[in-house]
């Protein structure tokens, strides 16, 4: 009875409305070798279930790269992961997380810019005071993505995508499929578009993941 009257049905990205199952496509180096950036950024993500770093640890993996010990590992849900190394803390974060740190600049933000534009997930793998390079990562939309979403509109029904992904790669996966999108939304912001929404009627979340269990409560 519920659902007949559900009148926005609001899609995550990652794991929904695409595979979930990202690929590292591009490494740039702004310190040392692809392969040490790559490396720190593997060590950082050991243990992770985030289909980012079980990405960027395949990709490692794949490539006979050991990553080097990582000790303390902690989440700030939406913007990075961080991890002691023995030559100190690093991160692995969103470029907005980076922008914010001010460890993000000149040729490396031209390259972010150029690969979010392309629908690639960016992350930045950096040391406390600067940036050690960016990983890109692909994620590709469900094969029957793009005719859920037009058959949810042909009900009448807005579909909206909600993610925290950066804007570029966001609008980009958006136009794929054929919805609207709202980006770099961290959880809790998912949460209060949502609550916008529902003055508007009733709304349906779908996605998986610790981002989304705020909005989906």
């Amino acid at each position: 009875e519920t659902l007949g009257k559900v009148r926005t049905v609001a899609f995550d990205k990652t794991g929904t409305l695409t595979v979930g199952k990202p690929q590292v496509t591009d490494i740039l180096a702004a310190e040392g070798t692809d392969e040490d950036v790559l490396g720190k950024a593997a060590a950082v993500e050991h243990g992770s279930s985030h289909p980012l770093g079980l990405a960027i640890i395949a990709a490692a993996g794949a490539r006979g790269i050991v990553a080097p010990q990582s000790f303390e590992a902690s989440a700030v849900p939406g913007k990075a992961v961080i991890a002691r190394l023995e030559e100190g803390w690093v991160s692995v974060g969103s470029p907005r997380y980076a922008s914010e740190s001010n460890l993000l600049a000149g040729s490396l933000k031209e390259s972010v810019e150029r690969l979010e534009s392309e629908g690639k997930t960016v992350v930045i793998v950096a040391a406390k005071d600067r940036a050690l390079g960016l990983i890109a990562l692909r994620d590709e939309p469900r094969e029957d993505a793009a005719d859920g979403i037009a058959r949810i509109k042909s009900l009448g029904l807005r579909a909206l995508m909600l993610t925290g992904d950066n804007r570029r790669t966001g609008e980009a996966i958006a136009r794929r499929l054929g919805l609207e999108v709202q980006a770099e939304l961290l959880p809790d912001a998912k949460l209060r578009v949502i609550a916008e929404l529902k003055t508007l009627g009733p709304v349906a979340m779908v996605g998986d993941g610790i981002n989304d269990a705020p909005a989906m409560a």
